[in-house]
C-alpha cells in the first residue's frame, strides 16, 4: 500500500517551500518500505499484543480512569507514515525510491534562551532543519549510499497534525532502533585549540586501543590489563616525545563535550537509550572545533574517556563521600551536574541496557533527571525505553502524575516493585493534584523516587490482594502487627554489657569489621559519617550497636538465637542482596562469648545441665554470634527494635513513632528481608481535616510545663521507645495513612510468610493479623529533626526550694 496522499502533500510542500534552497527534498516512503525498515524492531512489539491486552485489562481493574489514557502500541505502528530527507538529485534519477537504510538525527530544538556557539551562528540556520548549516552538511555527508535517507523529527513529522505526532511518539523507539546510525548534534559545544588537539588525539588512542584488542583477540583479565595501561602508556610516550601539548587539554575537552545541552534533555536521553550502541556504526557526537569545522567523536569513546578521567581522581573520604552521595542524589532528580563524576554518571545513564528481568520503574525514575517541556512525554519515553507494548495519550499536570500513574501501570504489568520503593527523604513526599479540586495537593502513597532503581521486577505471587490504586491511596490486604516495636530491656542491656566486656567482644568485632571486604568497609564508613553529619556531636546508634543487638538477642531467648543465623542466611542468599550471604559461617573466636551467653540462659541450671546444653548448642551459638556481630548487619538498621511474631519468634524493624502500627503488604510479605516491605501506618479518617505538619506534632514552645511532666504529655509524637499512643484500629473504616517504609527481618519465613500468603495462617488472636482491602493513603513523615531540636527549647516551671534551701 502506497503512502497516503496527505503524507505526500506535506512532503511536497516542505520540499518546495523550505528544502529547495538546500537542493534537498522530503519524501514520503511507501508503507512497504517503512515496514521493511522497522521490521526487526517492530516484530518484538507485534509478538506482545496479548501482553498489551492483559496489561490493559488489569489496569482497568485497578484504575479505569488511568486505563483510558493508554492504548495498544500496535495501533500506532499500523498507521505510521515515515518521511525522509534526500538530496534532490537522487529523486530525479530514481522514479520509485526503495530506501535500504537511514541516518537519524538526535539534537536539541532551538529556543531563544539557548545560546549557540559562534561557529553555529556563522551562517543562517538551514531552512526546514532549523539547525546550523555546517551541521546539516556534516549529517548529509554521513550517508553511505545515494538511497540512504536522513530522518529529523521536526521536519519529517507534520508538527501541525496532533494525531500524527502521537503516532510517532508511540513509535519513536522503533524509529531510532532501526536507523543505521545516530548523529548527535552538540550545537552549543565549540572546543578550544587545546581541547580540539586533546579530543582528536585521545580519539585516536581509543581507536588504536580497540583495534589492538580485536587484532590480538584479547579477552578477560588480559583485556582488562591492556586497557588499564594503554592510555597511561600513550601519555608517557607523548610527553617523552615533546608532544604533551596535544594531550594537556583532555580534561577540559571532556568537561566541554559532556556539558552539552543535549545530555540534559529527556527526548535526547530516550533517543540515546533506544538507539543501538554497537561497535560498528556507533552513535556519533558532532561538535565544533576551534576553527569552526565540525568534528565527530564516537559516543563510546567519550564515555570511555569520562570513565578513564574519573578513575584518575582521588577517592573521597567518608565525610566527603556522604556529601557527594547527597549531591549525586539531588543530581538524579534535579540535574545540575558540575563535577566530572556527575557528568560521567549522566552519560552512563544514556546507555540503553536491555534488562528483561529489571523493574520497569527504573525507566521512569531515570528519565526524571532530564528536562522535558511537555511532562506527558515523560510517560511515553518511559513506556518506550521499558518496552511496554502500550502508548500514552494526552498530557499530565506535572511530573508527580507521571510517577504515580506509571506505578499503577507497572503493577498492572505484574510487577509489584512500586510497593517497595523508598522515599528520597523521610519527609517531603510526592504531592499530586486533587482531581476534584485542582487548587489542592494530595500526598501520594507513592514516594518521590530516586534514579538508579536496579532491582529485578517483583511478580505478583498472592493474586487478589491488591484491589484498587489511585494517586493518593492504594487498596490492598495487609498483615498488621498488634504490638509496638520495643527497645532491648534495661536488664538485657546490662547483661549484654557485662558479656561484651568480659569477653572483649568490641575489640573482636572491630577486628572483623577491619578485615571485611572493601565494599562493606566503605558502606560502614558512609553510614557512620552520615550519622555523624545528622547527629552532630551526639553518639549515634553505631556506638552502641553491638550491645543493643546482643541485648535484643537475650530478650528474644535461646530458641530465637539458635534460629537467627538460618533466618539471615535465608534472607541474604537471594541474588538481589548485593552484600553477600550472612549466617553461613561461625568464627571460633566467639566460643567464650557463646559459653557466656549460654550461661546467661542456664544460670539456674546445674553444672551438668549447663555442660549438656553447651554440648548441644555451642556450635550453633557461635554461628549466631558470628551473625550478630557481622559488620553487614547494620545495613538493615542501625537502631533495631523488636516485634513479637508469636510462638517465641521475633522480627526486627527500625524505630517507629509511638503512633504507628507496623504492617506488611500481603502481596510482598514473602520477599527477602532487604526489600522495603515494612510500612509504618496509622489509623486515618480521609474525611478529616488535613494535618498541619510540623505544627501539629511539636510541643507548644510558648507554654510552661511542669518539671515532672511525662514526655508523652508534652510531645504529641515520640519514638516507639516511649509510651504507646497509637489510636485504636478501626477495622470497619479500614483506612490508614503511610508515614514511612523500611526493612523487617530477623525471623524465618516459614509457611505463613511463603507465597501465596493465606489469611488462615494469621489467626485473629495472634500477634499478626490479616486485614483485607485496607485503604492506605499517603502522609508526610514526622520531622524528627524538629522534634529533637524542641527538647532544649522547652520552658519548665522553676525549681521550688525547701526551707533548708534544697531543690524540691
Amino acid at each position: 500500500m502506497e503512502a497516503r496522499p496527505n503524507d505526500s502533500d506535506y512532503a511536497e510542500l516542505k520540499s518546495r517551500t523550505v528544502l529547495a534552497g538546500l537542493n534537498q527534498a522530503l519524501v514520503a516512503l511507501s508503507k512497504d518500505n517503512t515496514q521493511r525498515l522497522i521490521s526487526r524492531a517492530a516484530e518484538k512489539m507485534r509478538n506482545r499484543q496479548e501482553d498489551a491486552a492483559a496489561i490493559l485489562n488489569r489496569l482497568r481493574e485497578l484504575n479505569p480512569a488511568v486505563a483510558d489514557r493508554f492504548q495498544p502500541k500496535q495501533t500506532a505502528l499500523d498507521a505510521l507514515a515515515v518521511r525522509m530527507i534526500f538530496p534532490h538529485d537522487v529523486l530525479s534519477s530514481n522514479d520509485a525510491l526503495d530506501v535500504p537504510s537511514y541516518i537519524i538525527v538526535s539534537y536539541c530544538w532551538h529556543y531563544p534562551d539557548w545560546p549557540l556557539v559562534p561557529a553555529a551562528r556563522a551562517q543562517p540556520l538551514a531552512p526546514g532543519w532549523e539547525i546550523s548549516r555546517a551541521m546539516v552538511d556534516a549529517v548529509m555527508g554521513l550517508r553511505q549510499s545515494p538511497l540512504e535517507g536522513v530522518w529529523l523529527d521536526k521536519l519529517c513529522i507534520n508538527q501541525g497534525d496532533e494525531e500524527e505526532k502521537q503516532r510517532h511518539i508511540a513509535a519513536m523507539d522503533l524509529i531510532y532502533q532501526s536507523a543505521r546510525r545516530m548523529a548527535i548534534l552538540l550545537e552549543d559545544v565549540q572546543l578550544s585549540e587545546a581541547e580540539t588537539n586533546a579530543g582528536v588525539t585521545y580519539a585516536k588512542f581509543y581507536q588504536d586501543l580497540s583495534d589492538e584488542i580485536m587484532n590480538r583477540g584479547l579477552e578477560g583479565q588480559a583485556k582488562s590489563d591492556f586497557m588499564d595501561e594503554y592510555f597511561p602508556s600513550m601519555e608517557r610516550e607523548y610527553r617523552s616525545a615533546g608532544l604533551g601539548h596535544l594531550i594537556d587539554g583532555v580534561k577540559d575537552f571532556a568537561m566541554n563535550i559532556l556539558n552539552g545541552r543535549w545530555y540534559s534533555r529527556a527526548w535526547c536521553a530516550h533517543e540515546s537509550r533506544v538507539a543501538p550502541h554497537q561497535r560498528i556504526n556507533n552513535p556519533l557526537l558532532l561538535c565544533f572545533g576551534h576553527d569552526g569545522r565540525v568534528l565527530t567523536f564516537e559516543f563510546r569513546f567519550v564515555f570511555y574517556l569520562a570513565i578513564y578521567l574519573h578513575n584518575q581522581e582521588p577517592e573521597p573520604s567518608a565525610e566527603d563521600g556522604v556529601a557527594s552521595a547527597f549531591t549525586l542524589l539531588d543530581t538524579m532528580v534535579n540535574p545540575n551536574p558540575e563535577t566530572l563524576s556527575q557528568l560521567r554518571f549522566r552519560i552512563q545513564s544514556l546507555y540503553g541496557v536491555e534488562d528483561p528481568g529489571g523493574s520497569a520503574m527504573q525507566h521512569v525514575s531515570s528519565i526524571l533527571a532530564f528536562g522535558c517541556f511537555k511532562k506527558g512525554d515523560l510517560m511515553s519515553i518511559a513506556l518506550n525505553t521499558a518496552g511496554i507494548p502500550l502508548s500514552f495519550s494526552g498530557d499530565v499536570s506535572g511530573v508527580e502524575d507521571v510517577i504515580w500513574m506509571f506505578s499503577v501501570l507497572v503493577m498492572a504489568s505484574n510487577d509489584l516493585y512500586p510497593l517497595l520503593l523508598t522515599d528520597k527523604s523521610m519527609s517531603h513526599k510526592l504531592r499530586i493534584t486533587d482531581p476534584k479540586d485542582p487548587t489542592r495537593k494530595l500526598i501520594s502513597w507513592v514516594p518521590i523516587i530516586n534514579q538508579g532503581i536496579a532491582d529485578d521486577r517483583v511478580p505478583e505471587m498472592s493474586p487478589g490482594t491488591i484491589t484498587a490504586v489511585a494517586g493518593d491511596y492504594i487498596e490492598l490486604d495487609l498483615l498488621v502487627f498488634k504490638a509496638s516495636p520495643t527497645n532491648a530491656s534495661p536488664e538485657a542491656q546490662k547483661a549484654a554489657s557485662e558479656i561484651l566486656e568480659e569477653n572483649q567482644v568490641e575489640a573482636l568485632a572491630g577486628e572483623i569489621a577491619q578485615a571485611a571486604d572493601a565494599g562493606t568497609k566503605r558502606n560502614r564508613e558512609l553510614m557512620s559519617a552520615t550519622m555523624r553529619a545528622v547527629g552532630r556531636e551526639r553518639a549515634g546508634p553505631m556506638a552502641v550497636f553491638n550491645k543493643v543487638w546482643l541485648a535484643h538477642a537475650l530478650d528474644c531467648g535461646l530458641e530465637w538465637m539458635l534460629r537467627f543465623p538460618d533466618a539471615m542466611q535465608q534472607d541474604t542468599s537471594d541474588p538481589s542482596w548485593i552484600h553477600g550471604p550472612m549466617g553461613e559461617s561461625k568464627d571460633a573466636r566467639f566460643a567464650n562469648t557463646a559459653e557466656a551467653v549460654l550461661r546467661h540462659f542456664f544460670q539456674s541450671a546445674s553444672p551438668e545441665e549447663y555442660q549438656y546444653q553447651c554440648s548441644e548448642h555451642l556450635g550453633t551459638m557461635i554461628r549466631s554470634l558470628t551473625t550478630l556481630f557481622d559488620p553487614r548487619l547494620p545495613f538493615f538498621t542501625a537502631a533495631p527494635r523488636r516485634l513479637p511474631l508469636g510462638n517465641g519468634d521475633h522480627a526486627f524493624v527500625a524505630s517507629t513513632s509511638n503512633r504507628a502500627y507496623v504492617a506488611v503488604p500481603v502481596a510482598v510479605a514473602h520477599l527477602p528481608a532487604h526489600f522495603k516491605r515494612e510500612w509504618n501506618i496509622e489509623p486515618f479518617d480521609p474525611l478529616a481535616e488535613p494535618e498541619n505538619l510540623p505544627d501539629d506534632h511539636l510541643p507548644d514552645l510558648t507554654k510552661v510545663y511542669p518539671r515532672d511532666a511525662k514526655a508523652e504529655d508534652v510531645f504529641p509524637v515520640l519514638t516507639s521507645d516511649y509510651e504507646d499512643r497509637r489510636a485504636p484500629r478501626d477495622d470497619s473504616r479500614a483506612s490508614w495513612r503511610l508515614r514511612r517504609r523500611g526493612d523487617i527481618f530477623g525471623f524465618t519465613r516459614g509457611k505463613a510468610w511463603t507465597a501465596p500468603v493465606k489469611e488462615e495462617d494469621f489467626p485473629r488472636d495472634g500477634e499478626v493479623i490479616y486485614l483485607r482491602r485496607q485503604r492506605v493513603y499517603g502522609a508526610e513523615d514526622y520531622d524528627w529533626g524538629a522534634i529533637r531540636a524542641a527538647w532544649p527549647k522547652l520552658k519548665l516551671e522553676p525549681e521550688t526550694t525547701t526551707e533548708e534551701g534544697q531543690a524540691a
